[in-house]
């Protein structure tokens, strides 16, 4: 199974971002996760049962809410370029959530969504049948078109589009 999820990765395609100045929409897929393990578990988890190595972060990502900044736990996928960027981030930071539901979500699975296959499916199908989390689904296109936050991660948006 290992092998078999490691090889769906790998065929992912290598189309990038093209350079644009102004974003439209999101271009980013979510996945919502909803899992008691803390952040480096759940990676170290997912490193275990497919292999696929995050790295922390060293500074937190900051969301600027209305009331005040909010620092969350931020990992990145650590592996070949081509495959689209990846982030595994924590929902709940250190005054706030980035986004508010109902059950709440503990962490978010965000990718590039400029790509030919869809990866929801592959981080549904880890996340849940491996047992690393309660409960794991893509977040509805029309949802995620209202999220802002995902457009101020580190390293989302290239420089050459900003």
């Amino acid at each position: 199974m290992r092998m078999k999820i490691l090889f769906l990765y790998s065929k992912l395609s290598a189309k990038r971002y093209k350079s644009k100045t102004i974003l439209q929409g999101n271009d980013f897929n979510y996945v919502a996760v909803h899992c008691n393990l803390a952040p480096y578990e759940l990676v170290w988890e997912i490193a275990r049962e497919a292999n696929i190595q995050f790295v922390c972060e060293p500074m937190p990502f900051v969301y600027n809410q209305h009331t005040a900044p909010s620092q969350h736990v931020l990992y990145f996928y650590s592996g070949d370029e081509h495959l689209p960027k990846t982030w595994l981030i924590q929902n709940h930071g250190s005054t706030g959530v980035l986004t508010i539901s109902k059950p709440p979500v503990d962490y978010w699975m965000v990718w590039e969504g400029d790509i030919e296959y869809d990866l929801g499916d592959f981080w549904i199908s880890l996340l849940k049948d491996k047992g690393l989390a309660q409960m794991a689904y893509l977040y509805p296109q029309e949802q995620s078109n209202k999220i802002i936050w995902g457009f101020d991660l580190p390293y989302l948006i290239p420089n050459n589009n900003v």
